[in-house]
């Protein structure tokens, strides 16, 4: 199955990397942004699978070009590509609705992967990057504390890159079910 997809990177040459390196995945660019403000504007005109964002760019940042687009329509699927590692960043793209977080020094098959399971509807960050994102806190914290233990395995679960209909039929549960529970865990834990 080929992936439609949206690059959004400032720099021509990491443009030109990744098409050559999408194209062994098959995967189909469909439209390219040099700015965020372009992203934002495609994502509302172009059909596409997924959009693979870089953070820093001129007229407004990968964050914010993530926020706009996921509230403007919050199905639609975003793998940040970045070479910032910072805890900040992360918890930033986040917090704005990535499904997804890979450092550019990826290599070819943990590219694929993270393009494959965002693209299928699941999320993927980077083993790096959940350190980042979920290192400092424990299961003895009182953030995780407060967890039920449907939570705590949704949790689980999505930090394998499961979707949220693969969570619903492994707990056989609802898929609008899976979705409450991921809203009460980004409520909890930010």
């Amino acid at each position: 199955m080929t992936i439609n997809a949206i690059i959004a990177d400032d720099h021509e040459l990491v443009r030109e990397a990744l098409q050559v390196r999408l194209q062994r995945m098959d995967v189909q660019i469909v439209a390219e942004a040099i700015n965020g403000q372009q992203v934002v504007d495609l994502a509302a005109s172009v059909d596409f699978d997924l959009i693979l964002m870089d953070i820093s760019m001129p007229v407004i940042n990968g964050v914010e070009a993530t926020h706009q687009i996921k509230q403007a329509n919050p199905t639609c699927k975003i793998l940040v590509l970045s070479t910032h590692d910072s805890q900040d960043y992360i918890r930033a793209v986040a917090a704005a609705g990535a499904d997804g977080y890979l450092l550019k020094s990826a290599d070819f098959d943990e590219m694929q992967r993270a393009v494959q399971v965002v693209a299928m509807g699941g999320s993927y960050f980077a083993e790096t990057i959940k350190e980042k994102l979920f290192g400092d806190r424990t299961f003895d914290d009182s953030k995780h504390q407060s967890l039920t233990l449907r939570e705590r395995e949704v949790l689980r679960m999505m930090d394998e890159g499961l979707r949220s209909k693969e969570i619903a039929h492994r707990l056989n549960i609802s898929t609008r079910t899976v979705e409450a529970h991921r809203r009460n865990l980004k409520r909890k834990l930010n």
